[in-house]
């Protein structure tokens, strides 16, 4: 058995050590896209992340995004489509039900 990481390991692994969130949740959708072009050309590669971390305090959503593309850099041939929801704690806890 190989001990190498998946990608999603390598995200979530990535992301945790940059990001040191509060929550970090990652979803493989690759196979909802199987027969998309992309998929067929990088073997999958579709995420969803939603993740809640201090660092995202003070910067816009863009910003956000930009910094997630930035920590996942290494990856970037893995990864055909990211789609990602980036709170901060205080966000996080106003979705919150009261």
């Amino acid at each position: 058995m190989s001990t190498e990481q998946s990608t999603p390991e390598r995200i979530e692994a990535l992301l945790r050590e940059a990001l040191q969130p509060l929550e970090l949740q990652l979803s493989d959708d690759s196979h909802k896209h199987a027969r998309h072009a992309g998929a067929r050309e990088r073997g999958g590669g579709h995420y969803d992340l939603r993740v809640v971390s201090d660092r995202f305090e003070g910067l816009n959503p863009v910003a956000r995004q930009r910094l997630i593309y930035q920590i996942l850099g290494p990856l970037q041939s893995e990864i055909h489509a990211l789609s990602m929801r980036t709170l901060t704690p205080a966000e996080a806890a106003a979705e919150r039900p009261a």
